[in-house]
């Protein structure tokens, strides 16, 4: 009770629970996107559609980022009468901050399974769930990717499922979460089934049970059934089969023992001119758990010499081991290893997995799993030295602390104000009846259309705040894209129709209406076409830094 309120208290002073329908935290253009498209679908989309944006497309839901299982839950509330529409900031915004709450629970659990003593179990999972690396992305906008809790919750079941007579149990159990991560976030999804698969396929190996090769097959069909649903309702044709980033946005070694917002390892990151190539393969495991791999990788060597012996088959208890060691291969995964050897060929081969460009988020299964087992055998083995034990244990606290202010005063000084709730906007946009009835779509510069690598326009991702927020009020739809895997052929007839001012794109001008489009201009710099589209326009309004236009498609 001590730590959660701890927690809670910590949270709360850098976003206030209260405010949190507020503000929208992340300094990147997906912060705002990925509010749009959950508050867009409540209001005006229903079943797996979203109209929001590319229109006169539409879009999967899935591929908008919007939180598929909280987006249908929320929808179902609405139906049921409770006030939910316009309140999907305050709510994913309070799921992101309590699941650091619902994280330390899990490794406080685990902490005590493995029989640390409850005040080291206290610190260790408050330490790491202070730390740990899904905090980047509320930074980044990447919000589905939040909920901290997923690998501790899977790892909690895959600790439940070693208990003989109740595996059926709980491998029903991670097959039914893993089935619900997907409908959160693949990412989530696929980290935390690479885990426990890579358990069960080790405890195959060791065994020579044959139940496990059944309960191997059980744990990956909760992804098979995702990928059919996802194929047979996914009604958008042309989409890239694989993406750009598999070998870049990757974790190092670097990226797990160092980071920039360590009191301990800023320093000497700073010396060894250490700099990050990405966020996406942040998975700092702090400078105990650091410490005590180091001191590993030297009694392993140190005992090997001595008699040829592992340290980590020889000491550690097997189920352990083997947990330990399906974390390491997911590490290494997330390193691209052994693909980055010379073996770029073999990603071909990796199907669905190609799709997903950031491998290095996979190394946040080693942050909890293995730094926290670490600190597990450090204590079965060395527990005794007591003076030892307090000096690391605040270590370990004032470098998840420092890290924690560090992450959260970033964020708050990012926080900017939820655009949904702008009611002098409402009021401007319902006074000059910018609306549906009049107009059919908003078409803003300068353009965005980001979601496909063959083909994008980056220039106007600032300003997609303002017309996701003309959108979302009025239900106008944007023409404007930012989305994840766009159809290859819709991003090209977009592309063609908007630089060519309309002369192009056969395909949308067969499928917009009479109606004109609200066009709006929210920077004086833009481009030539840009310009001309705004000269074929007539002026209706002004708000603030935007113009409004009305464009005819005649």
């Amino acid at each position: 009770m001590i730590g959660v309120l701890v927690l809670i208290f910590l949270i709360n002073y850098y976003f206030p629970f209260s405010s949190v329908n507020d503000f929208v935290p992340g300094l990147e253009e997906d912060a705002i996107k990925n509010f749009y498209t959950i508050e867009y679908y409540l209001k005006y989309d229903d079943g797996n559609v979203f109209s929001g944006m590319h229109y006169p497309f539409q879009n999967h839901l899935v591929f908008t980022d919007s939180q598929p299982a909280i987006a249908w839950i929320l929808k179902g509330l609405k139906e049921l009468g409770l006030p939910v529409e316009g309140h999907a900031v305050g709510v994913v915004n309070f799921l992101m901050l309590f699941s650091f709450v619902i994280t330390f629970l899990l490794l406080y659990w685990i902490c005590l399974h493995y029989k640390l003593p409850k005040w080291i179990g206290l610190i260790v999972a408050f330490s790491f769930a202070l730390m740990n690396p899904q905090m980047d992305r509320i930074l980044m906008g990447h919000y589905a990717l939040a909920y901290s809790w997923s690998i501790p919750l899977t790892w909690f079941l895959l600790l439940k499922y070693q208990k003989e007579g109740k595996e059926n149990l709980y491998l029903a159990l991670l097959g039914g979460f893993h089935l619900t991560l997907s409908f959160i976030h693949p990412y989530l999804a696929l980290i935390s089934t690479f885990f426990a698969v890579g358990y069960v396929f080790l405890t195959l190996l060791k065994t020579k049970e044959k139940k496990y090769i059944i309960h191997l097959l059980l744990m990956i069909m909760p992804v098979l059934v995702y990928m059919v649903w996802l194929k047979s309702t996914d009604f958008v044709e042309g989409r890239p089969p694989s993406q750009y980033g598999f070998f870049e946005y990757r974790a190092t070694l670097s990226s797990v023992i160092f980071s920039e917002n360590s009191f301990f390892t800023s320093p000497i990151s700073n010396i060894i001119e250490y700099k990050p190539s990405n966020n996406e393969g942040n998975s700092y495991l702090g400078i105990v758990p650091v410490f005590i791999a180091i001191f590993c990788v030297f009694q392993w060597a140190r005992e090997k010499v001595r008699t040829n012996n592992y340290l980590i088959k020889r000491e550690w208890p097997s189920k352990d081991s083997l947990l330990f060691v399906s974390a390491f291969f997911v590490l290494l995964f997330s390193m691209a290893i052994p693909f980055k050897w010379g073996l770029h060929d073999l990603v071909n081969f990796l199907g669905p997995i190609r799709q997903f460009r950031s491998i290095g988020r996979f190394a946040w299964v080693f942050y909890y799993v293995g730094g926290v087992l670490l600190i597990v055998y450090a204590y079965r083995h060395y527990g005794r030295k007591l003076k030892w034990v307090y000096v690391l244990s605040v270590i370990c606290m004032l470098d998840a602390v420092w890290f924690f202010h560090s992450e959260f005063s970033e964020v708050k000084t990012h926080l900017s104000t939820n655009p949904f709730s702008d009611m002098e906007m409402n009021k401007f946009l319902e006074e000059n009846e910018l609306d549906e009835s009049n107009y059919q779509a908003v078409l803003g510069f300068p353009f965005t259309l980001i979601g496909n690598e063959e083909l994008a326009i980056t220039t106007g991702a600032q300003e997609m705040r303002d017309f996701m927020a003309v959108s979302q009020a009025t239900g106008l739809p944007i023409m404007n894209v930012m989305a994840a895997r766009n159809s290859i052929d819709y991003t090209r007839e977009t592309y063609d129709y908007i630089v060519s001012v309309g002369e192009k794109g056969d395909v949308i001008k067969d499928k917009l209406l009479e109606k004109p489009l609200l066009l709006i201009i929210a920077s004086d710099s833009l481009s030539d076409y840009a310009n001309k589209w705004k000269d074929r326009g007539s002026k209706v309004g002004e708000f603030r830094e935007l113009i409004f236009y009305r464009v005819s498609v005649e």
